[in-house]
């Protein structure tokens, strides 16, 4: 399985600016409720909660 990545517009010196296999994450809507859209395209607004420099826990739809 290839792994996906998640680019970030912005470059954080402790993160970098991007997470590997974001596919694993939690998707939510803003409230925090299960993900109802029809998915994430590039551009997307999105606020990210990660565990590690490279791991994500959740990923919330700000749209």
């Amino acid at each position: 399985m290839k792994a996906a990545k998640f680019y970030l517009d912005n470059f954080d010196k402790n993160l970098g600016n991007v997470f590997l296999d974001w596919e694993m994450a939690r998707l939510s809507n803003q409230d925090g409720s299960p993900y109802s859209g029809s998915g994430l395209k590039a551009g997307s607004k999105v606020e990210s909660t990660c565990l590690d420099w490279d791991k994500l826990l959740e990923v919330r739809a700000s749209q």
